[in-house]
């Protein structure tokens, strides 16, 4: 007799495991030998994980065709040992053909293992399948090397998914190694943590993904409607849209403006990482929530059995090699939002236990969300219903860890309910699937899937009592209390699981009932389709609460601590600059930042910087850590820069240099009644006298820029002394023609037209030039020859790169006419044991009276250059060290204190 299994077949096509499998053990009960049978019930527990039990039906029948290729499938993955697994695949193909799905999940496990780099396990794979490898992409196995060498987006995770394709344990944890090796380089690579802004944070970046649509309801979307309800800003940032921002040119664009960054559950992937460090280099907080226990490995994710079959056991097994990364989320937090106790508690135990810094946790309950808050409906008794006996029940689940639970607790006690009552109606909402034992009342059972939340909170409302079925254990204890508070609020009684947020929240039998085994289920129903007014009362009870603890009016408190309303705003400066180079002789950038350090205390403890062009990473890093406004180029900068300092009103402004953005800056903040000081720190800003006559003042380093300043018509302020560091001093070496320093700020006016007249004389000895340029971006001209003297043009771009040309340098000649050139980078140079040739109307000619390091010429004097040139290369003196004595040196800080407090400066207040 031929067992017919094409029930069961159909259970599996509908990936109705758990049915599947009850019937089949039935039918093989009655007749163990037949094959197809066992066949099939194979299937199931391979779908379900369960190898070994696939393997013990399939031994006895491995001979027969419709079982040999999954009986090979299933002693593959009961192998412990990549060794084992191999020889086990190279005997398969040996013994007989395989099915091509069986030889394709094989070759995707090679694929893995040389994706994964782990090129030592993938030999033995490669070598068992022989030619059925043919195909595979080797190019990363050949030069050693990951597939995945960039990790972008999606990258990490699907390496690490690719790794544990093979069930033994090894992978497994080999897997979650190289993933937590993976987010620890880049948690590692993080700019440090910035100090927290003082004063208000109203504008927010919210960062969620939409893909998991109760957690956008309720932790993203909810979170922006009670921003906007309390007069703040948020915008949402969509995962998929985050992903699309693969530089730091885009993220700071996207930041700008944002006070708070807050990111919903994203386990740490290229663009979250990303995200982190161009907010901490913007000194924006990053705010980490979380509504799941995901993070803690004892307890998630819940066992695969849980689930029922509704995700394979590799989508398991990439959960639990991927913890790693949502750890890594939720360390680079400055602050930690959790929906439940539970959660709290385990996470301060997990970080504990895996030594990760503390940082403040605060309890963040799921409220009331506004749909459901405008469909509320009063309780009702509907007397036809219960006088008919047509009462509704409704299980709805929008996730499946819990089908098991489902299965084991629940249905039983509905197909006793649906018997007791002939006429009892049943809903099965979202993801609770008809089981087996319910098909007998099909026609009182409507399943109704997945809708939208309107239409959710609608089909609830048609049922009188909601159902909420859960494993018991800590990773349902950490669940929030929704289901219970949508079934409530749209008029229904409820029958729950006892997880902890509900019993920490409810009474059994005031404000839901109570049920942990299947008759415990139909006592607890029967109770309420019996007692009417029992049911009732239960609903208003249960409203009352609802309203009374997770209220949106409650989300006023919950926020305070990161709108910090009532904080006093500090004095907030603004910075402008035409460029950002981030190179250490570019004046206005060095001025910048050490305007950065110094007024990044009180009473001016926020600093913005503006920037004319895009941003790239050069230009953010050179920043640091502070909010960036970047103003695309145009004809005119009126409107931006405008929206700018009215949505972010400074209460004072310095401009790093003369442009267009300064000039833009200087008008619009002159009408907004903001003062502005300009700092003088080249000969062009001379040039500007309507921007001279624009600002509030002048500052320089230079008394006689000042000077100029002044009799333009400019109101000036006492010379600054900006602070310099010594460079290493480096010993002279013997060479036939001198090298030469030239500074040059990208105007011929710097006296270099004086020099390149002296060197193309006949007389002049010949010299190897490099004119320094303060900034990269400066356009370069090629190298040129003046007279016997070969002249190149540098820009270096960092520290190291200026040390390494000090130390091949003789002299620094300064040959400027208008007393414009930076004295502090001058005291730099030549501290490097350059001797000093400095013209007489220079800053740099100041350092002749400290030490004696050089000589002073005539302004625009060729012969005296020539002559000083000559002198050096006859005696070649050496200079005297310059002492640096900074301990004794006024800072920057205490030198504007006076100036600042002579503005009267204001904080104003912030415009929408």
């Amino acid at each position: 007799m031929v067992l017919d299994v094409s029930t069961a077949e159909e259970l599996i096509q509908e990936h109705r495991w758990l049915d599947a499998e009850s019937t089949l053990v039935e039918n093989l009960q009655g007749q163990p030998e037949a094959v197809d049978a066992r066949a099939a019930l194979a299937r199931v527990k391979l779908a379900l994980g369960n190898p070994n039990a696939a393997l013990e039906l399939l031994s006895p029948c491995r001979d027969h065709i419709q079982c040999a290729g999954l009986y090979w499938c299933a002693r593959v993955r009961v192998a412990t040992t990549n060794h084992q697994a191999a020889a086990t695949v190279q005997e398969a193909l040996q013994t007989s053909a395989m099915p091509a799905h069986v030889i394709e999940e094989w070759r995707m496990i090679t694929s893995g293992l040389i994706t994964a780099g782990w090129h030592d396990e993938a030999r033995a794979w490669l070598l068992a399948l022989g030619p059925w490898a043919n195909g595979l992409s080797l190019e990363p196995y050949w030069n050693g090397t990951q597939k995945a060498r960039d990790l972008r987006d999606g990258g990490l995770d699907a390496l690490t998914a690719r790794a544990v394709l093979h069930p033994a344990p090894f992978f497994q944890t080999k897997a979650k190694q190289l993933n937590r090796q993976i987010t620890q380089t880049w948690l590692q690579g993080l700019p440090p943590r910035p100090n927290p802004w003082p004063g208000p944070r109203r504008r927010w970046l919210l960062c969620g993904d939409r893909g998991l649509p109760q957690c956008w309801l309720y932790r993203v979307q909810q979170k922006q409607e009670q921003l906007q309800a309390l007069g703040g800003e948020a915008q949402l940032l969509e995962r998929q849209e985050l992903q699309q921002l693969h530089n730091s040119t885009s993220l700071a664009a996207r930041l700008q403006g944002v006070e708070g960054l807050l990111i919903q559950r994203l386990k740490a992937e290229a663009s979250v990482i990303e995200l982190i460090a161009e907010a901490r280099r913007q000194g924006i907080p990053v705010v980490v929530d979380l509504d799941d226990l995901l993070f803690d490995p004892e307890h998630a994710p819940p066992p695969l059995a849980n689930y029922a079959g509704s995700i394979t056991p590799e989508q398991h097994r990439r959960f639990q090699a991927t913890q790693p990364q949502l750890e890594a989320t939720l360390a680079a937090a400055d602050l930690l939002l959790f929906s439940t106790a539970e959660i709290a508690e385990r996470w301060q135990r997990y970080r504990r236990a895996r030594d990760i810094p503390s940082v403040p946790v605060q309890l963040w309950p799921n409220l009331i969300p506004a749909p459901l808050q405008a469909a509320w409906r009063q309780p009702q008794i509907r007397q036809l219903r219960q006088r008919s006996g047509r009462l509704r029940l409704v299980v709805a689940s929008a996730s499946t860890p819990h089908l098991l639970a489902w299965h084991q607790q629940l249905v039983p006690a509905l197909v006793e309910l649906m018997q007791q009552h002939p006429r009892l109606q049943l809903d099965l909402l979202g993801s609770v699937p008809l089981a087996a034992p319910l098909e007998p009342f099909r026609q009182r059972i409507r399943c109704r899937g997945h809708s939208d939340f309107s239409t959710y909170l609608q089909r609830l409302a048609e049922a009188d009592i909601g159902l909420m079925v859960l494993e018991p254990g800590p990773f349902t204890d950490a669940k929030s209390p929704n289901r219970w508070m949508e079934c409530s609020l749209m008029g229904l009684a409820t029958v729950l699981s006892p997880i902890r947020s509900c019993t920490d929240l409810l009474e059994h039998g005031v404000h839901t009932r109570f049920a942990s085994q299947p008759q415990d289920w139909v006592e607890q129903i029967n109770q309420l389709l019996r007692h009417p007014r029992q049911r009732l009362q239960l609903v208003q009870q249960a409203q009352q609460l609802a309203w009374q603890q997770l209220r949106q009016e409650h989300a006023a408190a919950l926020w305070a601590p990161l709108l910090q309303a009532q904080t006093s705003a500090p004095r907030r400066v603004l910075l402008v600059s035409e460029q950002i180079s981030g190179a250490p002789l570019d004046p206005p950038d060095r001025l910048g930042r050490d305007l950065l350090r110094n007024l990044l205390q009180p009473p001016h403890q926020a600093v913005d910087w503006m920037v004319l062009g895009p941003p790239d990473q050069q230009s953010i890093t050179a920043i640091g850590p502070t909010r960036h406004c970047w103003i695309a180029p145009a004809p005119d900068l009126n409107e931006p820069v405008k929206d700018w300092l009215m949505t972010h009103p400074p209460a004072l402004i310095h401009l790093l240099g003369a442009g267009p953005l300064a000039s833009t800056v200087a008008t619009v903040a002159r009408s907004l009644q903001i003062p502005t000081l300009l700092h003088l720190n080249g000969n062009a800003a001379l040039a500007a006298n309507s921007l001279l006559q624009t600002v509030t003042g002048c500052l320089s380093a230079s008394p006689e820029l000042l000077q100029y300043a002044e009799a333009a018509g400019a109101r000036v302020h006492p010379p600054l002394v900006l602070p310099w560091k010594p460079r290493s001093r480096h010993q002279q070496q013997p060479r036939d023609q001198p090298h030469v320093l030239c500074l040059a700020d990208g105007h011929w006016s710097s006296g270099l037209l004086t020099l390149q007249e002296a060197l193309q004389r006949n007389e002049a000895p010949a010299v190897r030039l490099t004119v320094l340029l303060g900034s990269p971006k400066t356009p370069r001209p090629q190298p040129q020859h003046w007279g016997g003297s070969v002249v190149d043009w540098c820009a270096p771009a960092t520290d190291q790169e200026l040390e390494a040309l000090l130390a091949h340098q003789d002299l620094l000649v300064i040959a400027d006419q208008v007393h414009a050139d930076d004295l502090r980078l001058a005291r730099e140079l030549v501290s490097a044991g350059l001797w000093l040739i400095a013209s007489s109307s220079s800053n740099a000619a100041q350092l002749l009276q400290l030490a004696p390091c050089g000589t002073a010429v005539p302004a625009q004097d060729p012969d005296a250059l020539i002559q000083a040139l000559q002198h050096w290369r006859q005696h070649r003196p050496s200079p005297e060290p310059l002492l640096s004595f900074p301990s004794l040196e006024t800072d920057l800080a205490q030198q504007l204190a006076p100036i600042h407090s002579g503005l009267r400066l204001e904080s104003p207040k912030q415009t929408g």
